[in-house]
C-alpha cells in the first residue's frame, strides 16, 4: 500500500512538472504602421512573471503550466493591452497596441534685456537749442551744456573739453561718422 501511494505521488509530481513545460511566445507590433516595438513589457499577472521584447518585437516566456492567464502588454507611448489566454500547449499570442507620439509644441524663448543704467549723467543738445547757436562753431554750441568748456586757439578754432578730457580722448560723431 505504501509503495502504491509513493508511486501515485511520484506519478502526479511527474505529471504536474510535465504540464509546466509550455512556452508563451509572440510579437508586439504597432497597430498603425505594423512596425515591431522593442522593449515592450509582457506580463502574466497570475504568475507575476514577464519578458521584454527584443529589437524585432519578439518575446518568449518559458515554463508555463496549463491554465488560464491574464496577460498585459505595455509599451511606452502606447495604450496598454490586456487579454485572457488559455494555455494548453505552446502558445503564440501577438499584441497590437496603438502607438501614440506625444510631441511637445513649439517653445519660443524670448529674452529681453533691460537697458543698462549709466552711473554718469547724460546731457543732450536738443535741436531747438542747436538752432539758437546757428552759425557758431560746435565748440560754441556745446558751451551751454554743464561740464563742457572749450579751448580756443583762434577766433574760429575751438576744441571741446568735457570734464577735463579733450583732443583725442573725446569721440565726436557727425551723422555717425568720426
Amino acid at each position: 500500500m505504501q509503495k502504491s501511494i509513493v508511486f501515485c505521488f511520484l506519478f502526479l509530481c511527474n505529471y504536474s512538472f510535465a504540464q509546466c513545460e509550455y512556452t508563451l511566445t509572440g510579437k508586439v507590433i504597432d497597430h498603425h504602421d505594423r512596425t515591431p516595438l522593442e522593449f515592450a513589457e509582457i506580463f502574466i499577472k497570475e504568475l507575476k512573471r514577464g519578458a521584454l521584447t527584443d529589437s524585432l518585437g519578439n518575446y518568449t516566456i518559458p515554463n508555463i503550466c496549463t491554465g488560464t492567464y491574464t496577460i498585459t502588454c505595455h509599451h511606452m507611448g502606447c495604450d496598454s493591452v490586456e487579454t485572457i489566454i488559455n494555455v494548453e500547449g505552446n502558445t503564440v499570442q501577438n499584441f497590437y497596441p496603438e502607438h501614440h507620439l506625444h510631441e511637445l509644441g513649439l517653445i519660443n524663448v524670448v529674452i529681453t534685456r533691460d537697458p543698462e543704467k549709466s552711473t554718469s549723467p547724460v546731457n543732450e543738445l536738443k535741436e531747438k537749442e542747436l538752432e539758437k547757436t546757428r552759425g557758431a562753431s560746435l565748440g560754441e554750441a556745446l558751451k551751454n551744456i554743464t561740464g563742457v568748456n572749450t579751448i580756443q586757439t583762434g577766433s574760429t578754432i575751438s576744441k571741446p573739453v568735457i570734464h577735463g578730457l579733450h583732443s583725442n580722448r573725446i569721440l565726436i560723431l557727425n551723422n555717425g561718422i568720426r
